[in-house]
């Protein structure tokens, strides 16, 4: 299958102004949001009220909280869908026996479930091998931990909320209990401070990151270890509770892992 893809005109511009990037694949759209870079503290605490990033409902594997800072990048505005991946991959990802199904949610615009973080790399693999996609000096990939964090967070604009784009759970996130046992469209929730929907709930969504534990030292960039056996997963999911859908929320299993509760959501460089 020879893929294609059409590049929104002013989305490029010779200065590499951040702003965001509308695509069009085998007749699916979908933007990526520019997200400028900073500096913020990451994860969660439930220790002391007074200190950053005090919630009483936090793991202890969200802390220590720690400095972080990204440079810009770009996220995708939603999670992948089913009818992009069927554009680009031109099929399910699953065995026939975990296809896409009315009880656990079909449509165009339902998120992709039942991804694993390999079939995650096959399909940017697949879109970074696309002519207008590598002529333009894109380059798309899973955002890392921190990445996707401080775009939860709302990045530069966040308002320091408890859920991505809300202190109220049920205005951001679809979880257990009132999702119906099933992934939802996207765009039915309201999206974050960057105009970001369901980083809260849904979907887990993979990292690029192998999985550790924090620690306190100050990072920029950080992109996990090297290797290791489990990589990350963040947001929570229609399947979990409304504690698994703040932003702070860590989950990892096997790269080679699929479920019905997990998906992806891609990031993207430019290179100068």
């Amino acid at each position: 299958m020879n893929l294609t893809a059409k590049i929104s005109e002013s989305a490029l511009p010779s200065d590499y102004s951040c702003q965001e990037v509308t695509f069009e694949i085998g007749g699916v759209e979908f933007t990526m949001k520019c997200v400028k870079g900073g500096t913020f503290m990451m994860g969660a605490q439930h220790s002391n009220v007074n200190e950053a990033n005090y919630d009483p409902r936090a793991f202890d594997w969200e802390s220590p909280i720690h400095s972080v800072s990204v440079n810009d990048y770009y996220i995708g505005e939603t999670l992948v869908t089913q009818s992009l991946w069927r554009a680009v991959m031109g099929g399910t990802p699953m065995p026939e026996n975990k296809q896409w199904n009315e009880q656990n949610g079909l449509g165009n615009n339902v998120p992709a479930y039942n991804i694993s973080y390999f079939d995650a790399e096959k399909f940017v693999a697949k879109l970074n091998e696309i002519p207008e996609i590598k002529n333009a000096n894109i380059i798309f990939r899973m955002p890392t931990e921190a990445e996707w964090e401080f775009a939860c967070r709302g990045g530069l604009y966040s308002k320091g909320l408890r859920y991505s784009g809300s202190d109220k759970v049920e205005d951001v996130a679809w979880f257990d209990y009132i999702s119906n046992s099933k992934v939802h469209p996207i765009k039915e929730k309201a999206p974050n401070e960057l105009g970001l929907y369901d980083m809260s709930g849904n979907l887990f969504e993979w990292c690029l990151d192998w999985y550790t534990r924090y620690t306190s030292e100050s990072l920029i960039n950080p992109a996990g270890p090297n290797d290791g056996r489990r990589r990350v997963l963040r947001g929570g999911c229609w399947n979990y509770s409304a504690r698994n859908c703040r932003i702070s929320y860590r989950l990892n299993d096997s790269p080679q892992h699929a479920d019905n509760y997990y998906g992806f959501r891609l990031a993207m460089s430019i290179q100068k």
